[in-house]
């Protein structure tokens, strides 16, 4: 039986018409496999952060804050790949905080806030996880060997390749190139479930909230039919995966627990009010007058 992994790639209600997994959700989950860390790594944004990490402090669970960014190689580009960035400490957290700002904001906004792949070198303490499907070693699989020693060369053991247990055909096929690529590159891989909603039985759920995002009828969807992405446990992670070496799956699973409890973000939440120069009574005067 394997250990249940710990959920490093991972959609909450706060990934708006996307996710299905409330913080509560993930603390029970937590609990009942006895985990230590959790992780959040929503898609362009970081909403409900504080959220997720007071209600980790009071569970006593690790929270562990990442994203699952939208990469692109150029402003004007307009494809880009999925990849999950998780950052050590606060200090790095901030920095990816501002880098992902920027970009929903101000500049390389396509549609959706993006992150330049060159913005990976303004991040010197933070897991870089090749991401899923939609990550450019899956669709440029010409490219991936070439990529992946890059990757290493520059990263060092910050990175990671994502293997996946969905049934999806296409994922066992890029699941065992990842593992060959790990083998001939020297490269650790990391198994994460990509979890949108808490249970299989959630599938449906998920399904007809998808497609009102994507602007669907349910029917018409081909996305997330598998019923694949939920919060797995070793045992469903046994019954997923049977066409890679044990061993090679519980390193991939013993990973998630090194890199979440390497995180220490301890960010000091405050509540933090303006300051104002000048008198009460020269502002209430100024209200009166208006």
């Amino acid at each position: 039986m394997f250990k249940t992994p710990v959920p490093v790639h991972t959609h909450s209600t706060y990934d708006a018409l996307d996710g299905m997994i409330s913080h509560q959700d993930l603390i029970d989950f937590a609990k009942k496999e006895g985990l230590e860390s959790l992780c959040i790594t929503q898609h362009g944004n970081f909403d409900g952060w504080v959220k997720f990490y007071k209600i980790c402090l009071k569970n006593n669970i690790n929270p562990v804050i990442g994203l699952e960014a939208y990469m692109t190689q150029t402003p004007d580009s307009k494809e880009s790949f999925h990849m999950v960035i998780i950052p050590k400490d606060f200090e790095e957290l901030k920095v990816l905080f501002k880098i992902n700002n920027e970009h929903s904001i101000m500049e390389n906004f396509f549609r959706k806030p993006r992150v330049l792949f060159s913005d990976l070198n303004k991040l010197k303490n933070s897991y870089i996880l090749t991401g899923c499907l939609a990550s450019i070693f899956n669709k440029k699989r010409e490219r991936m060997n070439e990529m992946v020693a890059g990757y290493k060369r520059g990263l060092g053991d910050r990175f990671f390749l994502e293997i996946m247990p969905n049934s999806d055909p296409e994922q066992k096929e890029y699941n065992l190139e990842l593992v060959r690529m790990a083998e001939k590159h020297k490269v650790e891989l990391i198994l994460t479930t990509d979890s949108h909603y808490p249970t299989r039985e959630s599938a449906l759920a998920q399904g007809h909230m998808m497609a009102a995002a994507m602007h669907k009828k349910y029917k018409d969807m081909t996305y997330f039919k598998e019923a694949d992405f939920f919060l797995y446990t070793g045992e469903d992670i046994e019954k997923a995966i049977d066409y890679i070496d044990p061993k090679i799956l519980e390193r991939a699973i013993e990973n998630t627990y090194k890199i979440t409890k390497s995180v220490k973000l301890n960010i000091p939440i405050k509540l933090r009010l303006p300051s104002f120069t000048g008198s009460f009574e020269f502002y209430e005067m100024k209200r009166r007058i208006k």
